[in-house]
């Protein structure tokens, strides 16, 4: 059972219901500062409980649209309450909303502080048993106004493998038993993101890396970086605002360079891992 723009602000200002006798108005929510009340939050999370409760009886999985990530009461409440999270937040940033791209300043894809608070708290979710399944949007789509030709922005071809990379890197870097990524245009879903057929299926997926062999990723304190190894790859990720070095753990001539024709081994050690800003 899947929960669409699951939040717990008051984001659309509701204030009250008809529910007091006779169908009278019943004050339940502060309409000063409709986004920022306890109480709505509150009424979210039994709200939560309960329903999710309801569901498993019918032998249902329950994952709301949640992009949170902060380790704080009430995020892990719906974490423990729910069966994962659909992020539609996903690992490239929003600002606040989806990512657009301009043809001087391209937007940045991550921060290290974004990028550190998604990967630790996913890596939790997954640990405990929970799906995470991260939608991430780039490029201006038919939403938002921003497109209003509605015609797709086009992900593929060598110019746009960056931000491919990074979000198959980025799923790497968190990946468990429960998870998956989607890469397309801003509400580009179910649409052609570039050409390359409905599924936005893109040629980083099918990368030979094998399967995680380190249990945890591994931040490089002086870099900034990010790493995990796999049997048959390893993913690095640079969150930082400028280009960083990454030192191979074993001979060159054990990886695949994933820019380049999959297959075609490193020869270069340390890497240039590219900023994500």
């Amino acid at each position: 059972m899947a929960l669409d723009n699951y939040g717990l602000s008051n984001s659309w200002g509701a204030c009250g219901a008809f529910k007091g006798p006779g169908g009278s108005w019943v004050q339940l929510y502060d309409p000063s500062s409709p986004k920022i009340d306890p109480k709505c939050t509150a009424d979210v999370l039994d709200w939560t409980r309960r329903a999710t409760a309801a569901i498993h009886e019918v032998g249902m999985l329950v994952i709301p649209n949640f992009s949170e990530y902060a380790f704080s009461d009430d995020v892990l409440a719906v974490a423990n309450a729910t069966d994962g999270f659909l992020a539609e937040g996903g690992f490239t940033m929003w600002n606040p909303i989806p990512n657009t791209t301009s043809a001087t300043t391209p937007p940045p894809m991550t921060t290290p502080a974004n990028f550190a608070a998604k990967v630790l708290f996913v890596r939790n979710m997954q640990r405990a048993g929970k799906g995470f399944f991260s939608i991430n949007e780039w490029g201006a789509g038919p939403d938002y106004g921003l497109n209003p030709g509605g015609q797709p922005f086009n992900i593929t071809g060598p110019a746009h493998r960056a931000v491919r990379q990074f979000v198959v890197a980025s799923f790497m870097m968190v990946n468990g038993e429960s998870s998956a990524i989607y890469l397309t245009c801003i509400q580009c879903y179910g649409g052609d993101a570039g050409g390359v057929g409905n599924l936005s299926i893109w040629p980083e997926y099918a990368a030979p890396v094998g399967h995680p062999v380190e249990e945890e990723p591994f931040h490089d304190p002086v870099t900034g970086t990010w790493s995990r190894q796999y049997s048959s790859g390893i993913a690095v990720v640079n969150p930082e605002a400028t280009a960083q070095h990454f030192v191979l753990p074993s001979p060159p001539s054990n990886y695949i360079h994933c820019s380049s024709t999959y297959g075609n081994p490193i020869t270069a050690n340390p890497l240039t891992i590219p900023p994500a800003m």
